[in-house]
């Protein structure tokens, strides 16, 4: 059979199924090798007459190709694939993921199979002809207004729905990012809904490092729980490996997340560790805290009497001890790293390091001592920068 010939026939079975036709499936109907297929395909889509998936295509009717989702999918094909992979390769089994609508994100669900058992929460449509071939991938659809230009649910029910969850892992696209490192979507809808699901993953991690980078002067108090008890009981970053729970019933399979090293390695200038257990001890802390220029961290131990059973408060008051009581150099960051993986038998609390230095805002000259709203706009002319962006 010719080229042509062939390609026609692919064609015509696409629409008559009217769904994803894999490239073994297309090299046993038309009794010609995989590689054959694969040629025949990449013709097609470089006439736009099909689209690729991960190891397949679908049928590029006068619908699809109209969709801005389509039009994505095919730009930058085998990069996206390859993004998709290797981000598909950091889920580890019992996590629960979050993938959002991008043309990017759907390689990453066209991977997962074979890393379960995973469970992953999505808004895409896109993408569950992939989902369901996966049989270690428990899916769920985040409900909503459906989108046909994104194939794609969104608004204020998935925004609902997702304050509901607890995600381990995030996979989320853009449509650009901007020089500062900020990562935008074309639709106030949008940002709004990819707000909520970077919230909802990890609790807002992403912004807490560059936060403490910054040197922001503000005091973060965490309470350290191990546990996500308002929720009922399901794992949290800080659960420890082997920790049963509604939502890891077998135990936990993840190491913990280490605050406390997290914020001494994205340069914090205030890092210290203290126990519920021990209020007038806490409460020095917060004391040192507001006392001191830049960004400061506190974890606290709050043990969860209801959902925790394995870190109560016996179990840390055994355990904790105060670092200033055994000459500790709050001025040696990487000492400071040490006692931050301290853990076990003996779990230091305390301050691990201080230091000052200049904040956020007094690195920025315009907008020193001076709040950015009361500074003057008149004669200020910004037409370049709207031209630029015609």
């Amino acid at each position: 059979m010719k080229p042509v010939r062939r390609q026609q026939e692919i064609i015509t079975l696409l629409r008559a199924m009217q769904t994803e036709l894999r490239v073994d499936e297309l090299a046993r109907m038309l009794g010609v090798s995989g590689l054959t297929i694969r040629r025949d395909l990449a013709e097609l889509a470089g006439n736009a007459a099909i689209i690729r998936t991960h190891g397949g295509c679908i049928a590029a009717g006068r619908a699809a190709l109209e969709t801005g989702y389509h039009q994505k999918a095919a730009q930058n094909f085998a990069l996206k694939q390859a993004i998709g992979r290797a981000a598909a390769a950091e889920a580890a089994p019992g996590q629960v993921l979050l993938i959002n609508d991008g043309s990017t994100t759907f390689h990453v669900a066209a991977h997962l199979e074979g890393r379960g058992p995973l469970t992953v929460y999505t808004n895409s449509l896109a993408m569950l002809t992939d989902l369901s071939r996966a049989r270690d991938v428990t899916v769920y659809i985040l409900g909503g207004r459906y989108n046909p230009d994104l194939y794609s649910l969104q608004g204020s029910l998935a925004e609902q729905v997702l304050e509901t969850l607890k995600i381990d892992l995030c996979f989320i696209g853009a449509d650009a990012v901007a020089l500062d490192g900020q990562c935008l979507v074309t639709t106030p809808e949008e940002a709004s809904l990819t707000r909520t699901m970077l919230r909802r993953a990890g609790e807002g991690w992403d912004h807490f490092c560059h936060a403490v980078r910054r040197n922001i002067d503000v005091t973060l108090i965490v309470h350290n729980n191990m546990v996500l008890g308002l929720t009922t009981g399901q794992t949290t970053a800080t659960s420890q490996t082997g920790f049963r729970t509604k939502s890891t019933p077998f135990g936990s399979v993840v190491p913990p997340l280490n605050p406390i090293a997290h914020a001494l390695v994205s340069s914090g200038s205030f890092v210290a560790r203290g126990f519920a257990g021990d209020p007038k001890h806490l409460q020095g802390l917060i004391v040192q805290a507001a006392k001191h220029r830049g960004f400061n961290y506190i974890d606290v131990f709050q043990p969860c009497v209801t959902f925790n059973y394995l870190n109560s408060f016996e179990w840390f008051r055994q355990r904790v001890y105060k670092l200033e009581d055994t000459g500790h150099n709050v001025s040696d960051r990487q000492k400071a790293l040490e006692k931050s993986f301290e853990w076990g038998e003996r779990i230091p609390i305390g301050v691990f390091y201080k230091d000052e230095r200049s904040t956020f805002s007094d690195n920025l000259p315009q907008v020193k001592g001076v709040p950015l709203t009361k500074l003057p706009i008149e004669g200020m002319d910004i037409s370049r920068i709207i031209e630029s962006m015609k």
